[in-house]
């Protein structure tokens, strides 16, 4: 079977469509801009080598060198994508607006595993605007992304190019939750907090989405209680997600004011499934809230505290126990 290898250095440019019957190696220092459709078994980039342009490639890529969606944004479908260490991913970005459009986009119909890559950052960057999410790599079905980038775990502080405006990175975006995507720090104040975009309307900010492990572009997507069983003793149950913690509180009357709530539980590590939480007391009538915060979140500045239920970054919610 032969390989199709681009050995010199250069640009070689697919308009229509191609077929290869084996694999397709792009060398060092070469460029393979695919605006068509290019059907192979494999594809790789070697250390030096670029995928780039707007078409579909359909095979397994592999990246040692870089993968550069679009001409000038754009975006690039692959089948399964390995981005290697020694590889990266070259992201223009103008604006939050529309993918391929406003911002580069990988689109991989295939898992997606990332062995600590490079995300390099072009462009000019996003000045605080409305609107908050960018979806650099769409990942379809409900496979998670294996791994991140190099020196970003889940939701790290991103500085994007010329602007310096900060956005927030996070493997588990969109609908599915298995996208990579940027939140905008919308106030530019470096936090994660609720001033920010909420794109999908549900009164849950981007950021605090991404805190919770829920879409910001789905309202039906939201963190909350899952549910409570009320035979005694009564449990609180939590969808959760690892790299979070989740706390639970209760209130014996919220017609006091100053409201009163009481710590049942704090800091539960998520497992990415659903945990329990029991109410050992006999009592009926209370109200119950969960909060959650990132494993790594830092105290908040403007006053110090690193409750889940920080006023700066509250992603909590409260369901009242029956009576």
């Amino acid at each position: 079977m032969k390989r199709i290898c681009f050995i010199a250095a250069g640009s070689f440019s697919l308009l229509l469509a191609q077929y290869a019957t084996a694999g397709v190696n792009v060398a060092p220092g070469a460029r393979l801009t695919v605006n068509g459709t290019l059907t192979a078994s494999t594809v790789q980039t070697c250390n030096g080598g670029t995928l780039a342009g707007n078409g579909t490639v359909a095979a397994a890529v592999t990246i040692d060198g870089a993968i550069s969606p679009g001409v000038s944004p754009g975006i690039l479908t692959t089948s399964n994508l390995v981005v290697n260490a020694i590889g990266s991913a070259e992201i223009e970005i103008n604006g939050p607006g529309t993918a391929g459009v406003d911002f580069d986009q990988v689109n991989v119909t295939g898992t997606v595993t990332l062995n600590n890559p490079a995300l390099v950052l072009s462009g000019l960057g996003v000045p605080p605007a409305p609107g908050g999410q960018m979806v650099l790599i769409a990942n379809d079905g409900i496979d998670p992304v294996s791994g991140t980038f190099n020196g970003l775990p889940e939701s790290a502080a991103v500085s994007l190019p010329t602007s310096g405006s900060t956005a927030f990175i996070s493997y588990t975006g969109g609908t599915d939750q298995n996208d990579v995507i940027l939140a905008l720090d919308n106030d530019g104040d470096g936090l994660l907090d609720p001033s920010d975009p909420d794109d999908d309307n549900d009164n849950q900010s981007d950021v605090e989405e991404l805190i919770a492990g829920t879409s910001g572009t789905d309202s039906n997507s939201f963190f909350a209680i899952d549910r409570i069983f009320v035979p005694n003793p009564v449990v609180v149950r939590i969808d959760t997600y690892t790299g979070r913690l989740y706390s639970v509180e209760y209130n014996i009357d919220l017609d006091v004011v100053p409201q009163n709530w009481t710590l049942l539980t704090n800091d539960i590590p998520g497992t990415g499934l659903g945990i329990d939480i029991v109410d050992p007391a006999v009592a009926s009538g209370r109200t119950y809230r969960a909060g959650v915060r990132l494993a790594q979140q830092k105290k908040c500045e403007p006053c110090g505290l690193e409750s889940s239920f920080n006023p700066h970054f509250p992603a909590s919610t409260e369901i009242r126990c029956p009576d």
